[in-house]
């Protein structure tokens, strides 16, 4: 992911994922809240060594841990959506 988000930067502005567990370190890295992944492995990956959080105003919201994820003075969305079963076939 850092590769295509590298090559991407100026492109991309949000990703959209379903809820799989696989995909859980890029949402901690997206939401800026880190209980599996180590945040200091990301100072050696492209895009996220220029990757900064900023905290979100004041809430109530008791599990709402969530920061802002900036990358060149822009946010970038994460939408989790739900997991879902589908026959393409």
């Amino acid at each position: 992911m850092s590769k295509v988000l590298t090559a991407g930067a100026w492109l991309v502005k949000g990703i959209v994922m379903d809820g799989h567990h696989s995909h859980r370190y890029l949402k901690e890295c997206l939401f800026g809240w880190f209980e599996k992944f180590d945040k200091a492995e990301l100072q050696g990956m492209d895009f996220w060594r220029d990757v900064s959080y900023e905290d979100l105003p004041k809430h109530c919201l008791p599990r709402m841990p969530m920061r802002l994820c900036m990358h060149a003075g822009e946010t970038i969305w994460c939408l989790p959506g739900p997991c879902f079963l589908a026959d393409f076939g």
